[in-house]
């Protein structure tokens, strides 16, 4: 019986294949995940941002994102932060 190396046996490639494909597809589902839970929490943000202030849902989106371009920071981290800690650093009423 001779040795198959590794490199040239037609199975052991399409087992490569197939776990680089399964990594990807991994990838992609843990992506989402994180789409996701950044999207509730951009929800979250926007509500809380609309009962105090007494605002529609795209003027509270607006607070957000000027937060988070006035601070450079992402604006699901602005979010999770407003949630966290009650306040936006350096926001304070729109009217």
């Amino acid at each position: 019986m001779t040795g198959v190396s590794g490199s040239d046996d037609p199975t052991q490639l399409r087992v490569n294949e197939l776990v680089a494909a399964l990594r990807s597809e991994v990838d992609k589902v843990e992506q989402l995940g994180e789409a996701l839970s950044s999207r509730d929490m951009i929800g979250q943000a926007k509500g809380m941002l609309m009962e105090r202030f007494t605002i529609d849902a795209d003027a509270a989106f607006g607070i957000l994102h000027e937060a988070s371009n006035r601070s450079n920071v992402k604006l699901h981290d602005v979010a999770h932060q407003l949630v966290r800690d009650r306040t936006i650093d350096g926001y304070s009423n729109p009217s």
